[in-house]
């Protein structure tokens, strides 16, 4: 990683420009941690054969702290960069003292307040990813890593703005990136190397909530939600498989699967589980991983209940 301005050996590089092609119309981003909780740095392996899969498991990574939070179709992307400074001497005569800081804007078109709660701030030190129109992604190269380009956390902001006459409800995006990257670090992964993954077609992952009821030993009523539909009722969590469900006895320990998980009305599901010792404290929690076929993921966090 190199500060712009600071790589001086006294000539330009050869001008000569082969067939190379320029990166495109920013239509997507992706997020990730710069540095997960275990201590690595998050990125891409650019020796690896298996991009299709890396994106996805990228995206599904289990791991919040690991995992790529993806933007598609957003709207006027731009990284206008600030003014240099300079100084002037008495002959007015310029120094270049400093480059100016890129400042990152876009939009995502058509969202409500519930999408702008999940994106409100920005807590831990990102990286940025983007997608062109063709799903090439684009990120910062070091050795035979692509990483994120890091973004100055305390420079985020993100802004909800309500529909007008004119324009529908949006969240505006405005950050810097950290002064310590370049546009000379930005290289590109080209969309074939993802193969049916394209980056513009994959989905994230959304929250689910779980309310859980017991009805007998074997036997759970679950409620799941979304953080989304209106202020009296929760747009429901509708076709879940017993597969998506995993419990827990913190009793014990020990992890169960559920035998079957049947849909009784909209995101309302009559789960049967193993049979638990009667007053072990137990969890269920939900993860299904997004796919590459414009199908979200979803997730909740361990709910507890008290077996039977």
């Amino acid at each position: 990683m190199a500060i712009a301005g600071c790589n001086c050996t006294g000539n330009f590089g050869n001008t000569g420009y082969p067939d190379a092609k320029a990166f495109g119309l920013v239509k997507g981003k992706g997020f990730m941690r710069n540095v997960a909780d275990d201590g690595t740095r998050n990125g891409f392996d650019l020796t690896s054969t298996t991009f299709e899969a890396d994106i996805l498991a990228a995206i599904n990574n289990p791991d919040p702290s690991k995992r790529l939070y993806i933007f598609t179709n957003i709207q006027n992307a731009s990284a206008p960069e600030a003014d240099p400074t300079f100084d002037t001497s008495d002959l007015n005569e310029r120094f270049l003292t400093s480059q100016g800081i890129t400042n990152v804007l876009w939009e995502q078109k058509g969202v409500n307040e519930q999408f702008y709660n999940q994106v409100q701030s920005m807590c831990n030190a990102m990286g940025e990813f983007e997608f062109d129109l063709c799903s090439n992604m684009k990120g910062q190269k070091e050795g035979t890593m692509l990483y994120g380009r890091p973004i100055n956390r305390h420079s985020y902001k993100a802004k909800f703005t309500p529909a007008t006459a004119t324009t529908p409800s949006m969240v505006s995006f405005n950050y810097d990136y950290e002064y310590t990257t370049s546009d000379a670090n930005q290289w590109q992964l080209p969309s074939s190397v993802f193969g049916a993954n394209k980056p513009l077609e994959l989905k994230g992952i959304i929250d689910v909530n779980l309310s859980i009821t017991v009805v007998s030993a074997t036997e759970l009523t679950v409620v799941g939600t979304f953080n989304y539909g209106y202020a009296n009722v929760s747009t429901p969590w509708k076709g879940a498989l017993a597969t998506d469900f995993t419990g827990e006895n913190l009793t014990t320990p020990a992890t169960f699967s559920v035998v079957s998980a049947t849909e009784i009305s909209d995101g309302t599901y009559t789960v049967i589980i193993p049979a638990q010792v009667a007053a072990d404290n137990c969890t269920l929690e939900v993860f299904r991983a997004a796919t590459g076929t414009m199908v979200n993921g979803y997730e909740s966090s361990a709910t507890a209940f008290i077996a039977q």
